[in-house]
């Protein structure tokens, strides 16, 4: 098997989220009240196990050890984050998915046993893990640099203007209390709707 073909088998993977996006979140957009109804939905949904390493907590106390992974993609002609859905996995999973938040938060044990967690996960050896990130970071480098050539060019993304900044959102995955979470975005005018809508 080819290096290059074991790594897109791999089941935990890093998530990177653009740089404009960090802190944005549909999540951190909602009254706590109706992202616990959000949560518990997806708990169940998920019989209360990883989707990822299969995980499942022994306790109540443990359950926050299950988190909600927000599914985004993004738009390349405007600050809109696309939830495409939510999964359920576990905070190693999760620390790994975020990798590149983990690595600014995490000490050295930490970072090792999230290391650890993808090679169990994965089936893979260190030097796995090695390629995979080396080939993650040429990736992200490509489309930073991309990026910042184009919003050079770009009008739109010059000035200080409260509109260029700010991330609006589209639900476009099925998801628990759907219109709830809609409704709830565009009361705070960050819903992105079409004009056929």
């Amino acid at each position: 098997m080819t290096q290059e073909k074991k790594i897109d088998q791999f089941k935990l993977r890093i998530d990177w989220k653009p740089s404009r996006y960090h802190g944005h979140t549909v999540r951190k957009n909602l009254k706590q009240r109706t992202w616990q109804k959000v949560r518990g939905k997806v708990l169940v949904d998920n019989n209360f196990t990883c989707s990822i390493c299969g995980f499942s907590p022994e306790s109540e106390e443990k359950m926050k050890l299950l988190h909600v992974h927000e599914i985004e993609e993004y738009s390349q002609d405007e600050l809109l984050c696309i939830l495409q859905g939510l999964d359920l996995i576990c905070a190693n999973c999760h620390s790994f998915y975020h990798f590149g938040r983990s690595v600014t938060h995490f000490n050295k044990t930490q970072m090792d046993n999230i290391k650890k967690h993808f090679m169990k996960v994965n089936n893979c050896s260190e030097i796995d893990f090695k390629d995979y990130y080396s080939q993650i970071a040429r990736e992200k480098m490509k489309l930073s640099l991309k990026l910042k050539a184009e919003n050079f060019k770009d009008k739109k993304f010059r000035g200080n203007s409260i509109l260029i900044d700010t991330v609006l959102f589209r639900i476009e995955g099925d998801i628990p209390f759907k219109e709830e979470v809609i409704k709830e975005l565009m009361d705070k005018g960050l819903y992105r709707y079409y004009e056929n809508e």
